[in-house]
């Protein structure tokens, strides 16, 4: 089989159904081959709905079972597609993942600009700030000097964050000043 067939024989099977059920059954095929986690790794980088983000929710749930299956090229693709992520499902796949797995010294300046950049935003959803500030706070325990200005974003948009993201920034707070 061709990588062409390849290709549309995945993209026939995500789009033949959707439900965690089935997101589950694909994630234990990738367990099982994970040799198969590229192709779906394509279609969620090609930025192409609904594929895309079907194939993002079982890329995600593939790293939530096996963290290594993301290499550092999966990491500096990410960060380059990021700016043209325009749903919320890209965005929080993304951020999820930066929160699942190691992140490489060499790429943090870019996550961590990412990551306040899209924490900073009150037009972002409510997962994609949780999860920038979970990656965030990850990284203030390479990059100590940060704690400052998470603390800080965090306190200035606290009286606008919804529950969630107070319960979340609360957290946060006290993990980085237990941390002092």
């Amino acid at each position: 089989m061709t990588m062409k067939q390849k290709r549309r024989e995945t993209e026939k099977v995500l789009m033949s159904g959707h439900s965690r059920t089935f997101t589950d059954l694909q994630v234990e095929i990738i367990m099982q081959k994970p040799e198969l986690f590229e192709e779906y790794w394509q279609i969620y980088a090609a930025l192409k709905e609904p594929l895309s983000r079907r194939a993002a929710w079982v890329v995600t749930h593939a790293v939530m079972r096996n963290p290594e299956l993301i290499t550092r090229q999966h990491l500096e693709e990410l960060l380059e597609i990021a700016p043209e992520m325009h749903t919320d499902g890209g965005k929080r796949n993304l951020t999820k993942i930066l929160s699942l797995v190691s992140l490489p010294d060499p790429l943090l300046g870019s996550i961590v600009s990412l990551c306040f950049n899209w924490l900073d935003d009150p037009t972002e959803s409510i997962a994609v700030r949780a999860y920038c500030m979970e990656v965030l706070h990850r990284i203030t325990h390479t990059i100590p000097e940060l704690k400052g200005e998470l603390a800080a974003t965090i306190e200035n948009h606290y009286p606008h964050f919804s529950p969630g993201l107070r319960s979340k920034g609360a957290k946060v707070l006290s993990a980085l000043n237990k941390r002092q």
